[in-house]
């Protein structure tokens, strides 16, 4: 994308510059580690780092872009330093004890003092230095499928925004899809996948799979049609991966009757397409899939798989010790918690296991405190860095025992 940026601006083609100009500002974190970032010229550079649409949490990623961009070429750039750094970085915005850190060149550079209470001084306040988009960013917990799959009613897609209490509704899905594969990027783009359309008849359970795929577009509340899957699926598993989408298993219902998917297909957001990938070992429609640095672990029952993106490969791992299905898996710090689930003699258990990446083990923590007669609508979620259970309207946060 910077290649088209600076494209549009050496031509002078106004629509495409801004365009490219305003995904660079959202994509900044991944963008800027690119090669191509530290072939921009000063202006080019400048114009995307001064914007408040930058899409940065801290002003410290803003400062060490600049660095890396010196460093690609000091001795042609270091005259420009101290312009870049007076119209890019936000000195109210920078940590204190970063500040402290900066090395006495650059520190100058940004006409930085080193008597501490002048430092100080300089920080105190953001009269006149406003944040970054990325610094207004609120933590959210999006509600999808909140309508039964087999009432009448058209969903809604609730969003809470934990630190206000404030309820939001996002756009709903295009044409009303239930059990779409969801998924929120680390850069918290929101995808969905496959899924079906509800049915006018009451008795109608086998639905025709969709192959739709779409992206939630945040300043405009829409949904925005993207490549559709190879294979259209129900209930596939989306996860981010490598830089990449994949989209695993899922079920259909063709031939005869109800099937699960082994099949795995991968996309490329820059190229927009799906690539087919190895397949998973076993078929699938009730699994988990959690990513962990660049690999993708999958649990349904009795097994449990790892896939390799980088060498496109599946190798297997010692299962859970309670095999179970339809359960809730999420990853907090170097591990995997498989929460509750569906044993084969179709019994609800509300058993807790973790398994720890690094050291390749499984351990069981306390059951969920649930009769075994109820059966409570359970997710979970990383919440303000910790783990946490929603219960219907009950919220219990999970501790280690």
């Amino acid at each position: 994308c910077i290649g088209v940026f600076m494209f549009a601006d050496a031509y002078g083609h106004q629509e495409l510059r801004e365009r490219s100009q305003d995904y660079i500002r959202k994509k900044f974190l991944c963008v800027s580690r690119e090669q191509e970032f530290l072939q921009m010229t000063k202006e080019q550079l400048v114009s995307i780092l001064n914007s408040d649409d930058l899409n940065v949490e801290k002003e410290e990623h803003v400062y060490e872009s600049i660095v890396r961009w010196l460093e690609h070429d000091r001795p042609g750039r270091e005259t420009n330093l101290v312009e870049v750094f007076s119209q890019c970085i936000r000195l109210p915005l920078l940590d204190e004890a970063f500040l402290n850190l900066i090395p006495a060149p650059f520190a100058c550079a940004m006409a930085l003092s080193k008597d501490p209470t002048e430092v100080k001084a300089r920080l105190t306040g953001t009269n006149g230095c406003p944040q970054r988009l990325g610094m207004t960013a609120s933590e959210m917990v999006i509600c999808f499928d909140a309508a039964h799959k087999h009432s009448g009613k058209k969903q809604t897609v609730p969003c809470l925004d934990t630190a206000t209490g404030r309820v939001f509704k996002l756009c709903k899905p295009p044409n009303d899809l239930r059990e779409v594969g969801i998924l929120v990027s680390s850069e918290n783009d929101i995808y969905i996948a496959g899924g079906y359309r509800p049915s006018n008849s009451e008795v109608c359970i086998d639905h025709r799979a969709e192959s739709d795929f779409w992206q939630y577009e945040h300043a405009g509340n829409r949904w925005l049609p993207r490549a559709p899957l190879l294979r259209a699926r129900i209930g596939c598993r989306l996860v981010h991966c490598c830089g990449k989408l994949f989209a695993l298993g899922g079920r259909v219902y063709e031939g005869d009757g109800r099937n699960a998917l082994k099949s795995v297909e991968c996309y490329d957001a820059r190229e927009n397409c799906w690539t087919a990938v190895s397949p998973m070992p076993v078929a699938m429609e009730f699994h988990s899939a959690v990513e962990y640095k660049d690999r993708i672990y999958v649990i349904q029952g009795e097994y449990f798989f790892c896939y390799d993106p980088r060498k496109d490969y599946w190798s297997h791992l010692v299962p859970m010790s309670v095999p179970r299905s339809q359960g809730l898996a999420a990853l907090y710090k170097n591990c995997i918690y498989y929460i509750a689930g569906i044993c084969r003699n179709h019994q609800r258990t509300f058993t807790v296991e973790v398994y720890d990446i690094e050291r390749n083990t499984w351990s069981r923590k306390r059951d969920l405190p649930f009769e075994q007669a109820t059966s409570p609508y359970i997710k979970a979620m990383l919440l303000q860095g910790k783990l946490h259970l929603f219960v219907r309207a009950t919220q219990v946060m999970v501790e280690e025992h």
